[in-house]
């Protein structure tokens, strides 16, 4: 939001949040849309068993079967999606 720090803290104090603007295509508030290309591919869901305390082991496994799930989707999709030769990293 533009105008002075203090203001904007002042405004937000007073209504119970930081009021938000959002700027479009040539900076127009709330106006035309930046186009943006978004391609979403689903997996097959994990199941998992309902836990109340989890063990480390138990985490691991899910959390290996979801990278093994997202890189899975990832080589399925990338060269009709344009991303033909790149290489997914996960860090």
């Amino acid at each position: 939001m533009p105008g002075p720090k203090w203001l904007i803290s002042k405004i937000a104090r007073v209504i119970g949040f930081v009021p938000m603007i959002y700027f479009g295509r040539y900076m127009i508030p709330l106006g035309i849309a930046r186009p943006n290309k978004i391609t979403v591919c689903v997996g097959t869901p994990i199941s998992t068993k309902k836990s109340a305390e989890p063990t480390q082991e138990e985490i691991e496994k899910v959390h290996a079967e979801f990278v093994e799930g997202v890189v899975k989707v990832f080589e399925e999709n990338k060269k009709r999606v344009g991303y033909g030769e790149r290489e997914l990293v996960i860090v």
